[in-house]
C-alpha cells in the first residue's frame, strides 16, 4: 500500500476581523454587480423613454389627458431614468479595483486597525 505525501500550498495567516467590517466589504462586492446590471437596465430604459418621446410625432389622448402631457411624461421619466444609469455607472467605476476576493483580503491584511494576523502551526 501506498502512502502518499500530501502538500498544502495554502497560506495559513488566520485574519480576525469584526463581522460589521467584513459585511460592509462584500456588500460593496456585491453593489458593484448590481451596479452594472443597473446600468445596463436603466440605460435601456432611458433610451427607449426618450426616443419615444422625441420620435414620435404625436401622442393619442387618453381621456381627460392630453396628448402632450404624455409625451412629457415619457421625456421626463427618460430623463429620471438616464441621471439613474449615469449614477449606477459611475458607482461601478468608483467600486471596479476592490471587488474580486483577493483584492478583499489584500485590503483586509493592509489594513492597519482592525484585522489581525497570526500563524497557524499544525494542520486546520
Amino acid at each position: 500500500m501506498k502512502i502518499f505525501k500530501e502538500h498544502d500550498n495554502r497560506d495559513r495567516d488566520v485574519i480576525i476581523i469584526n463581522k460589521d467590517s467584513l459585511v460592509l466589504r462584500l456588500f460593496r462586492s456585491k453593489e458593484f454587480y448590481n451596479s452594472s446590471n443597473s446600468a445596463f437596465g436603466f440605460g435601456g430604459i432611458a433610451f427607449a423613454s426618450l426616443s419615444t418621446g422625441y420620435l414620435t410625432e404625436t401622442f393619442r389622448d387618453i381621456g381627460y389627458i392630453p396628448g402632450e402631457t404624455i409625451r412629457s411624461i415619457f421625456i421626463v421619466l427618460g430623463i429620471i431614468t438616464l441621471v439613474l444609469a449615469v449614477r449606477s455607472v459611475f458607482r461601478w467605476y468608483k467600486l471596479k479595483n476592490g471587488h474580486e476576493p483577493e483584492e478583499i483580503v489584500r485590503s483586509l491584511l493592509n489594513h492597519n486597525e482592525t484585522p489581525k494576523t497570526f500563524p497557524v502551526k499544525g494542520r486546520l
